[in-house]
């Protein structure tokens, strides 16, 4: 039997009937009884088969307690055994390190018994002034003492020795700069030798004999430029500057430059005291000569930079001598020392008398502008090329960088923020005078050329001072960068004289083509007789293009291509509209005839402000307002083709581009078709039930006439300028 035994499906495969119950029973009775026998003999076997079991096991305990007993012996055995090689292996070290202190004390006695023997040696050495003998003991010396015991184990003869040979180092120490304090003279130059110099340098003194040394030079500068005499005023501080160059010169002959070591940097060390001791001089100088002389002021820094720059030139070799010397100097090593820059060590001690001479600068900036506004040749476009300029502009920039240089090489303080604003003043100033030189309007081509010349003087300066205002802001301490102005002022001034110089470009347009569209106002358009077969464009359309033509050439020619640019916008905007607007002020165009050749004339018009600017050059929304404008022409005339009646509104409509459309126009239209009153009336009526504005912004620019003249703000303009040039006394314009 087992675990998966059914048996239910036992008796359904066995009892497949009741016939057969008898059978299964006896079947089932049967295998009980094996089953029970076979059980009961297992039983018994067990139970005679249990003490022989238990036999064997008290057996195998007795052996297992016997093998515990051996092994415990064992064990108690092996640790007498590593009791006594401990012991043993104690007593090996203790006889190594006998063995290693009997040899380390054997060392340390020859060790002192050789420093014995080579300190007498040293002061021999010394006496003699032998200093690469003095120095190969002590490098000897010094390492035989490296490795001698140090702490409370050394012997107290080596700390005898120790001590011998730090008192030998002071002596020696205290003869080098015995010897060195009185190298001043020629006659003790020879004492000195590299051996001496590479001796310092292994006492490690090299430090304070280069400090002293300075300190022996910089008492000499003192005494020689004492407080209070003539000789330290500041108009007197080339002299500091050449009692150094003559100090570095006798330097260099007396041959100390050969022997001291060039890493020493003795040249570069004292030239470092000097800017100090010169710049604390001069500061304390300023309290008694507040009031400095600008001129003066400005030929001291001159000088203080040059030598500044002379100085750092030198520092490009160790004996400092300068790279095209011709004296008769020893070369120098070729091993370079430190590198040392010299520039604003002495310079930045003028600040103070930096302010008058931003003031300075005020005054020559004003006097080179009346000089300017004086020079008619400073004006006149001489040449014709595209983005000519002023020679009057690189007289102004010039000054104003040779102004900024000399400053910000002394200072980047309020001195450079008052000389920042004065440039915004003094430029602003410029753009007053540039403006005023523009001819208003231009009658000649040569005028139209000088306004194009003084527009790109006047873009240039304004891109210029962009980049000025930059650096100066970049420049100035951060202290008083919150009060610059950038240059506010003299830009939005330079942006004035261009937006005058367009303005007067395009007057001068008009005014040369006002003769034609005179003769298109002084035209009968209602007893105007056409020729269908053969019509032509009218004169006035010549003359207009022979106008514009030429305008435009001389801005072609000489413009930048960013002003040319921003040239034909403005006559798209301000020329074309008008001459649409002409339209409505021509009397009697009502015939078929007259709407066919004004047709005829709008598209040549058209064909001329497009063809005038080339592709290349123009500007996309030139394009569009100029077919824009035309477009809005051709859909008038197409109005006034259509007669007066009920359908005059619907192609009104349909014809004019929703934006345009207002009553005022229609109205405009009407009478120029020459409608009854009441008809007016009621189409204006209907034109309003559609909802259309009363007015559109193009009925602003149909009021405006086709004129010459200056406008109301190009007056202000005007009048602002002669105002101010009086201010500043500078010419005035006509």
């Amino acid at each position: 039997m087992t675990s998966s035994f059914d048996p239910v499906v036992w008796i359904n495969q066995h009892l497949t009937s009741l016939r057969n119950l008898e059978a299964v029973k006896n079947t089932v009775q049967t295998d009980i009884s094996a089953s029970t026998a076979t059980l009961h003999a297992a039983v018994i076997a067990h139970s005679q088969s249990q003490p022989k079991a238990l036999q064997k096991v008290d057996a195998l305990r007795k052996d297992i307690r016997a093998l515990f007993e051996e092994v415990s012996q064992v064990r108690t055995k092996s640790l007498a055994v590593e009791s006594k090689v401990n012991a043993l292996i104690g007593h090996v070290r203790h006889y190594d390190t006998a063995k290693i202190n009997l040899s380390k004390t054997i060392d340390v006695v020859e060790r002192v018994r050789a420093v014995e023997l080579k300190i007498p040696d040293l002061f021999d050495a010394l006496s003699e002034h032998n200093f690469q003998e003095v120095g190969r003991l002590l490098h000897e010396l010094t390492g035989w003492f490296s490795a001698l015991p140090l702490g409370s184990k050394e012997p107290p003869r080596v700390k005898q020795l120790r001590e011998d040979v730090e008192n030998f180092k002071k002596r020696c120490e205290s003869e080098i700069e015995t010897l060195m304090a009185v190298v001043v003279t020629d006659d003790m130059v020879t004492e000195i030798s590299p051996a001496l110099c590479q001796l310092a340098d292994q006492l490690d003194v090299r430090q304070r004999l280069t400090r002293r040394f300075v300190i022996t030079q910089s008492e000499a500068y003192m005494l020689a430029f004492p407080r209070g005499k003539e000789d330290a005023t500041i108009a007197r501080t080339e002299r500091r500057f050449a009692w150094f160059r003559r100090w570095l010169r006798s330097f260099t002959v007396s041959g100390l430059v050969r022997l001291i070591p060039p890493t020493w940097n003795i040249p570069q060390e004292v030239a470092v005291d000097f800017c100090l001791k010169t710049r604390a001089q001069i500061e304390a100088q300023f309290q008694y000569e507040p009031n400095l002389a600008p001129a003066l002021a400005l030929r001291v820094v001159q000088k203080t930079l040059d030598f500044e720059k002379d100085l750092t030139e030198r520092a490009k070799t160790p004996s400092m001598t300068p790279l095209d010397s011709t004296e008769d100097a020893p070369s120098p090593p070729v091993a370079v020392g430190a590198k040392y820059s010299y520039v604003g060590w002495i310079s930045p001690c003028f600040e103070p008398a930096m302010e008058s001479y931003a003031q300075l600068t005020s005054t020559h900036l004003q006097s080179c502008l009346t000089t300017l506004a004086n020079d008619p040749t400073q004006w006149e476009a001489t040449e014709e090329h595209v983005g000519a300029l002023s020679p009057s502009a690189s007289e102004v920039f010039l000054s104003i960088k040779e102004a900024y240089a000399n400053l910000t090489a002394v200072c980047s303080g309020a001195p450079l923020l008052t000389l920042a604003n004065i440039f915004d003043e003094r430029l602003s100033d410029y753009a007053l005078l540039l403006t005023s030189k523009i001819p208003s309007p231009p009658k000649t081509n040569a005028e139209m050329s000088s306004v194009c010349f003084l527009m790109n003087t006047a873009e240039m300066c304004s891109t210029t001072i962009q980049t000025l205002g930059e650096e100066v802001s970049n420049k100035v301490e951060a202290l008083h960068r919150d009060r610059l102005t950038s240059f506010a002022k003299s830009s939005d001034a330079f942006g004035a004289a261009i937006t005058k110089g367009m303005s007067a470009f395009i007057i001068g347009i008009q005014r040369r083509m006002l003769p034609a569209v005179n003769e298109m106002l002084s035209m009968n358009w209602g007893t105007f007789e056409a020729n269908l077969e053969a019509m032509d464009e009218g004169r006035y359309v010549t003359s207009i293009r022979q106008a514009l033509t030429e305008s435009i050439l001389v801005g072609q020619k000489t413009l930048t291509p960013t002003l040319f640019r921003f040239l034909c916008d403005k006559i798209a905007i301000m020329i074309v509209p008008k001459l649409v607007s002409v339209m409505y002020r021509m009397r009697g165009l009502s015939t078929q005839d007259a709407c066919h050749q004004l047709r005829i004339d709008f598209g040549s018009l058209e064909k001329t402000f497009q063809t005038a600017v080339a592709s290349s050059t123009a500007s996309s929304s030139y394009v569009k307002i100029v077919k824009r404008e035309f477009a809005c022409a051709t859909a008038l005339l197409q109005v006034l083709l259509c007669d007066v009646g009920p359908t005059f509104l619907d192609v009104y409509c349909e014809f004019v581009a929703q934006a345009d459309r207002s009553v005022t126009d229609f109205t405009k239209l009407l009478e120029l078709k020459s409608a009854s009153r009441a008809l007016r009336t009621t189409l204006v009526e209907a034109c309003r039930q559609r909802a259309i504005p009363e007015t559109s912004p193009r009925d602003a620019t149909r009021e405006v006439a086709f004129e010459v003249g200056v406008s109301e703000d190009n007056k202000d303009i005007t009048n602002s300028l002669k105002a101010k040039l009086r201010e500043m006394k500078l010419p005035s314009f006509s």
